[in-house]
Formats: C-alpha cells, structure tokens, sequence
C-alpha cells in the first residue's frame, strides 16, 4: 500500500461566513476531512494508523472488526485491506436482510470484504468485551482485531499528532468535533495547545458515557490533558444516524449557500451545533472557531441524494 496513510494528507480549510457569526463577532473556519482520501477520511485517516501498522509488523493476514452497515470504519479498513493484499473479514450489526443491500455494504464487497450478520445483543457483549469477534469467527484467529470505530487507547497518540499538526496550521480559539466512540476527542485533548478550547458535539445517546469513555482512553493512553474540554450532548436529534426535518433544511441550505457538503450522521449534527451555539453566544466575540469535518461523505449520500 502506498505509505500516504503514515503521512499528513493536504488541509483545506474553507471559511464560513454566515450572518449569524458575523453579528455574534466570531470567524468560523472548516476544515475538510472529507477530502482528505475518497474512502480513508477524516479522523478514520489517523485512527487507523496504529491497526495497519501492527498489521505489516506481526504480518498478519488481514483484519477483522465491527460496525454497522453505513459504517466509515467499516468502508476505510477495508479498502486499506485491499491496498494492502490483507484479508477483511467483519461483523455487521443486525440480520443480513437488514443491511444486505446497503451502498456501504457492497462498496466493502467490492474491496474484498468478507461479511457475517451479528445480533443487537452479540454486538452489546462484544462492546463490553463479554464477547471476542474472533469467537464468532475462528477462521480470524490471525487477524488483525480493530475495535469499533478503530478507537482504543493505542490510536490516541495518532489522533494526538493530527491535533497537533492543526494547531500548528494557525491559532484557533475554539475547536469543534463530533463524538461517537471518544476516540477522536482522546486524541485532540492530548493533541491540542492548552491555549484552545475543545468542544465535542455527542451525535448519539449515550448518557455521558462518550465523554467518559473518551477520558478513559486518554488516560490509558498515558498521555495528559491539554485544552479545556467542553461536552454537548443536546444535538443528536434523537440518536446515533436520526435526522429530523430541521436538521435536513439546515444541511441543504448549508450546501446550497456556502458550498459545505454534509450527512446526517456527524457532520450535520456538528454544523448544526456550530451555528446554535454562535446563535446562543456561548462564542466570546472575536473568536476563531475551526469546525473539523471528520468525512462520510459518499456517492450515495450527502444533501445531494435525499432526506433519510
């Protein structure tokens, strides 16, 4: 496999320049991980390192992990295995007629992917390691196991370096990203100078767990807090991958007026919290504001397919 994946991808930050923010005082920048890679983006692009590098050291036959049908994770590792003449064997969450015909699902087919349905409750178990994927499937004994998400303590440095490189793009006062399996916020919180603000916006339901899960992998990860971190956990619309209508018409005006292609399932909730809060003032007036765009963005979704 080409070696970019060990490497800093180009940054394109892009400005947002609403009316909101410019009477709250604020500049809001974005930075697009979703064109990072067409399949590897954003976050997926660092979380994964340390799994492919494991992988080439043990010299392990391929992966195997965890997820759900729409999946990033899921869509990255597998066309990592294909790139990298790995096996990728992975375990989808529900019955198969559930997500047999999903986009996702036969993108990862076509990379090589190797898939078996899971329950709801085997999924649970083998989220709080009550349960190992290579006991559902022995064949993986070899495998590279890649936790959900491919969040674990051993990524955070990963994520860590990222954060550390963007701080080093320029000085932003406030950095927003979404939150899902803690991973990402992990990395940023050891990443990150001590002079900036971390905002995690929770995509799902998770009655505080995200927030503790995130702090600790930090702390296995052994390395320290630096920016205040700040936890919102009021804009998930209902669950991991809801959408309302008012979540919708805001995505589409956000890529009809200021050319920002979002979904439904982190990104437009986080663009969503963006605006709210700028709306709201919790931004102190003149404050530079980096929203990171942590990708998803596929050819069958995004506000130019149609409302799910």
């Amino acid at each position: 496999m080409n070696p970019d994946i060990f490497q800093h991808p180009a940054h394109h930050i892009q400005a947002w320049d609403s009316h909101e923010f410019q009477e709250a005082g604020i500049e809001v920048s974005v930075l697009r991980g979703d064109l990072f890679h067409p399949w590897i983006q954003g976050n997926k692009w660092y979380k994964l390192r340390h799994f492919v590098e494991k992988c080439l050291i043990e010299n392990n036959p391929g992966f195997i992990s965890i997820g759900g049908a729409w999946s990033n994770h899921l869509l990255a590792l597998a066309n990592i295995a294909s790139n990298l003449g790995k096996t990728s064997r992975f375990l989808v969450r529900g019955e198969i007629h559930e997500w047999d015909k999903a986009p996702a699902i036969q993108q990862m087919r076509s990379f090589g992917a190797e898939l078996r349905s899971v329950s709801r409750n085997a999924f649970k178990e083998i989220l709080s390691g009550k349960l190992d994927m290579k006991t559902i499937w022995p064949e993986s004994g070899d495998d590279c196991a890649v936790p959900l998400g491919a969040s674990a303590p051993e990524t955070v440095k990963h994520v860590a370096d990222w954060a550390k490189h963007i701080s080093g793009i320029a000085d932003f006062t406030d950095i927003l990203i979404p939150a899902a399996s803690g991973g990402t916020s992990a990395g940023f919180l050891a990443g990150l100078n001590k002079n900036c603000r971390l905002h995690s916006v929770e995509v799902l339901r998770s009655g505080g767990g995200i927030e503790l899960e995130s702090l600790r992998m930090l702390s296995e990860s052994k390395l320290e807090q630096s920016p205040e971190l700040i936890w919102h956990d009021q804009y998930h619309f209902g669950g991991y991958a809801k959408q309302n209508s008012e979540l919708f018409d805001f995505q589409l005006a956000l890529e009809q007026n200021f050319q920002l292609p979002t979904e439904h399932v982190y990104s437009g909730k986080l663009f969503f919290a963006v605006s709210d809060l700028a709306r709201k003032r919790v931004f102190s007036k003149g404050s530079k504001i980096l929203t990171i765009h942590t990708g998803g963005l596929f050819p069958w979704n995004g506000m130019h397919i149609s409302k799910i």
